[in-house]
């Protein structure tokens, strides 16, 4: 259920915008059976081990406020808002036995939990913002602002400021010169909290024979309070998950129009982000647990050059090239407290991430046909995604995501042709027909990455050339 109340309100020269909104929604997530789950070198069998439902609210509350001050020094586009919202989450997570064998089917580890996982969490969020875009001449401008940030489930008060600047340095507006700084705070999730009142993990380790070479060995669900030294612009309580993860990001970006037809832009984008929340496992002072804490970071860098090309009313190209690379530490906790996490929690490494693509290339745009015919391209051609390799146990082989192992290159084109009819005036009847992966170019959705399984480095799945039908009325 979604309901949303707006108001607009204006007095003098300010417009006051205010927002209620209202969400509440239930959620399950289940197997087709309760068989065990059981992990192989070949492949997965049984059911999928987690059940869960829940219950969600939120309500919030919105209010903006901006007026526009021109004097002497320019013109100030003036913003103020702030927020408030209450979330609640309340439900039961079941988790049934995890089995990992080998290639013959003997048993290496069983994971049994304990406890059934019920949660009833809540939390109060505030924030207020102020933010001025303002213009001393017309070939000038800067972007000041700042956002105070409350988030009453991890004690933290935050401060995050921003600034940008936009400089036309030749007249005619031929070449723009941007550059952006700011600090984000990632909104910390009610499931992290209910992470203390999940089942609790008991492991067993096998050798040859079903002979038991460690445990049961019961793996607490602790949570850190990040104390000492912080960044400078957090302010928290020495409490249980006082998290506050944040980016510090910065970009700088140039546009030039080179001609009437063509328009290139080059930019630099850096991203990195310190206090990751990130669920690792800890042996020492006779306890085992799986520990929630804020020691995580990750690194993002990103250069890009586009070119627009225009030769007719609505009708271009633009190509865009991006030169990426990301590292990081690898246990982020949205691996394992999502919809459907991992029962595997292996070491943390600080990486490659997963998601690391060097190299992108990508095309689109649109053209116009003989009888009112509009074709729309894509073309993509990319670096293959990294894997991890692990053995048997499932543990990591070497270094995982590393550039040995990646999947092959991506290449994917995709056309879509429309036309529209124009229907009792008013009205719009839209018809398309889309094309994907028009070559039929093998682009693999998994790979064998279990060293014991024979078929290990070879890749499998693909989406096959395919084609779909669209109809729309607009009006």
């Amino acid at each position: 259920m979604l309901f949303t109340l707006t108001d607009h309100f204006a007095f003098g020269a300010t417009l006051l915008n205010s927002t209620l909104s209202i969400q509440r929604f239930r959620a399950a997530v289940g197997a087709q059976g309760n068989a065990n789950m059981v992990l192989t070198p070949t492949g997965d069998l049984g059911n999928y081990f987690r059940q869960e439902s829940w219950n969600e609210s939120r309500v919030e509350w919105l209010e903006n406020a901006g007026r526009t001050l021109t004097n002497g020094l320019g013109v100030s586009d003036l913003k103020f808002g702030l927020s408030a919202a209450r979330t609640g989450s309340f439900g039961r997570t079941i988790e049934r036995p995890v089995e990992i064998r080998d290639a013959q089917g003997r048993l290496l580890k069983r994971i049994a939990f304990s406890g059934q996982g019920l949660f009833d969490q809540s939390d109060t969020e505030v924030s207020i913002y102020a933010q001025n875009h303002w213009m001393p001449t017309p070939g000038l401008a800067f972007d000041l602002g700042a956002r105070l940030e409350y988030q009453a489930a991890t004690h933290t008060q935050r401060i995050a400021p921003r600034a940008g600047i936009a400089w036309t340095p030749f007249r005619g507006g031929s070449t723009i010169l941007r550059r952006g700084f700011g600090i984000y705070y990632d909104r910390v999730p009610l499931n992290v909290f209910a992470f203390s009142r999940s089942p609790e993990q008991i492991i067993t380790t096998y050798g040859p024979g079903g002979v038991i070479l460690d445990g049961p060995r019961l793996f607490r669900n602790l949570a850190e309070s990040m104390s000492g030294k912080r960044f400078p612009l957090v302010d928290s309580n020495n409490a249980a998950s006082n998290f506050a993860p944040y980016s510090k990001t910065w970009d700088v970006e140039v546009e030039r129009t080179v001609a009437r037809r063509l328009q290139l832009r080059a930019s630099y984008l850096s991203d990195v982000s310190d206090g990751v929340i990130t669920l690792t496992p800890r042996n020492g002072q006779g306890v085992d647990a799986y520990v929630l804490g804020a020691r995580g970071r990750s690194i993002y860098h990103q250069a890009e050059v586009t070119a627009k090309v225009r030769w007719l009313k609505d009708q271009e190209m633009v190509f865009s090239y991006v030169r990426s690379r990301t590292r990081g530490n690898l246990n982020e906790f949205s691996r394992y407290l999502g919809d459907f996490p991992s029962p595997i929690i292996p070491r943390d490494l600080f990486s490659q991430r997963p998601e690391d693509l060097p190299n992108r290339f990508l095309t689109w745009g649109v053209f116009s046909l003989p009888w009112k015919l509009r074709v729309y391209p894509i073309v993509e051609y990319r670096t293959g995604s990294p894997y991890a390799v692990v053995d048997a146990g499932r543990n990591y082989v070497g270094v995982p995501y590393r550039d040995r192992y990646r999947y092959p290159n991506f290449f994917s084109a995709d056309a879509r042709i429309s036309k529209d009819i124009p229907f009792r005036h008013k009205y719009t009847l839209r018809f398309s027909v889309s094309g994907f992966n028009l070559t039929n170019h093998f682009n693999p959705l998994d790979v064998h990455a279990n060293l014991s399984d024979p078929l290990n480095g070879v890749f499998f799945g693909n989406y096959v050339r395919r084609f779909r039908g669209d109809f729309d009325v607009l009006f």
